[in-house]
């Protein structure tokens, strides 16, 4: 069995963790021992998902607290000897991996949850495709066929430690639709959607909530952190309390009441790779209104509706369409197939080989 360290870079309630944290649990359930470490803490409290890691500097992001977070790091690979760390983003692997390495760690996999040039610009860019070349990293993760695409013409030696492992959730039973609307205080005749991620712009709240609002039956629940510079939906929410339900962020362990109580998720984000709101929709059986964007196909395909980005009137419509059909799951989340096993099975070839 392997002893597994996780390390992220500032730990937050993210995709990235509440990932992390599903495969952490099915890893254990296997025997094996996993341990999660953060380097900073920069959002005050930590969240559900985050608040079993443990902080190696409890604070934001700083030269001075990342060489002191690094040094702590140090400290726990020479006292705990693990088989393998996991670095579940760009930033922690290009400073916590080199550490591992010095510690001689034997499996250092950089795990990308994003594409590259996503979020971070070229001296990130330049310094990962230099180390995973190099051999800092021994294995390097990709959660999606458009992460693989965007390193196409790296040197091949990187590409050589690349791993195609497309994320999913697993599947979690849900309550009953009447026993999940009783619990969030909503009718059961009513059709609902539900909004789950950030409410930003970059998400799409606002659209989502205008094309709920236009329909006169249609109930919206949202899931997420507000963006402190995204006031506009949670203004348009205020004015609509009877009609959407802001419930801000929750708990893993609440989001299938959410997906039980509803009808369709509306995600109308305007970039993706491997999003687990609509991974758990889908296993949740709901049916799903996405943005027709790359990230979104990738994991429905043929079962998803797409909504062209920015066509407010096709969203209006398409909410419409499914307002009047009130479609409720469609098939128990204990009747679909999940590949979160073999996913599973993929990762623990690499951290406990043979």
């Amino acid at each position: 069995m392997a002893k597994v360290g996780q390390l992220f870079f500032r730990v937050q309630d993210r995709g990235g963790e509440a990932f992390a944290r599903y495969l952490a649990t099915a890893l254990e359930e296997r025997g094996h021992s996993v341990a999660s470490l953060g380097y900073v803490n920069g959002s005050g409290d930590l969240g559900a998902v985050s608040n079993d890691w443990t902080v190696l500097w409890n604070g934001p992001p700083t030269p001075i607290s990342v060489l002191r977070a690094s040094a702590r790091l140090f400290k726990w690979l020479k006292t705990e000897r693990p088989d393998a760390v996991v670095s579940h983003t760009q930033v922690a692997s290009l400073i916590g991996l080199p550490v591992a390495l010095i510690r001689r760690v034997p499996v250092r996999v950089c795990l990308h949850h994003q594409p590259h040039g996503r979020d971070l610009g070229w001296p990130f860019y330049v310094s990962d495709a230099i180390w995973g070349t190099l051999g800092v990293y021994t294995d390097i993760v990709l959660v999606s066929d458009l992460a693989v695409d965007r390193v196409s013409k790296f040197p091949r030696r990187y590409r050589q430690r690349v791993r195609l492992i497309r994320n999913e959730v697993p599947t979690r039973s849900l309550p009953t639709k009447s026993e999940a609307r009783a619990d969030l205080g909503i009718a059961d005749h009513d059709p609902v959607f539900c909004f789950v991620g950030a409410i930003s712009q970059k998400k799409g709240a606002i659209v989502a909530a205008q094309a709920v609002l236009q329909n006169p039956t249609a109930r919206l629940i949202m899931v997420g952190k507000p963006d402190d510079e995204y006031s506009a939906v949670l203004e348009l929410a205020a004015a609509a309390a009877d009609r959407i339900l802001v419930l801000g962020h929750v708990s893993p362990d609440d989001i299938p009441t959410v997906f039980a109580a509803s009808d369709a998720l509306i995600f109308p984000s305007v970039a993706e790779n491997r999003s687990l709101a609509v991974l758990e929709a889908r296993n949740g059986g709901l049916q799903i209104l996405a943005s027709d964007i790359r990230g979104n196909r990738d994991i429905l395909g043929e079962d998803g509706r797409y909504v062209a980005l920015g066509d407010q009137p096709a969203w209006n419509e398409a909410v419409n369409e499914l307002a009047a059909s009130c479609p409720h799951r469609v098939a128990d989340s204990a009747e679909r197939e999940n590949p979160f096993s073999e996913l599973v099975d993929a990762y623990e070839g690499i951290l406990a080989p043979g």
